[in-house]
């Protein structure tokens, strides 16, 4: 019997990774647009939206595994992603 995995899950707020760049002007605009260049500017967050913009949908263990970072960086990583509206988290179980 399997245990299921106990991580959030992290999925794109934007469907498409293409349309966080593309859905409005104003989403470059100051302050936010300085905000969110602030943001992807890390390569570890980079990384991550890249990851869960390609697979829609990715549990957090996996992120961790891939990235090769603990697990407090990657909650300081996703708790800034997620208050951009970058990315949403869910927790299952």
């Amino acid at each position: 019997m399997t245990v299921p995995c106990q991580a959030p899950a992290i999925s794109m707020r934007y469907r498409d990774a293409d349309k966080l760049f593309t859905d409005s002007r104003k989403a470059w605009d100051f302050p936010y647009g300085a905000i969110l260049r602030k943001v992807l500017a890390d390569e570890n967050r980079l990384a991550i939206v890249r990851m869960v913009g390609n697979c829609g949908e990715v549990c957090a263990c996996d992120l961790l595994a891939d990235l090769n970072i603990s697990q407090p960086t990657l909650s300081h990583h996703m708790k800034v992603l997620c208050s951009c509206g970058i990315v949403r988290c869910r927790q299952e179980g």
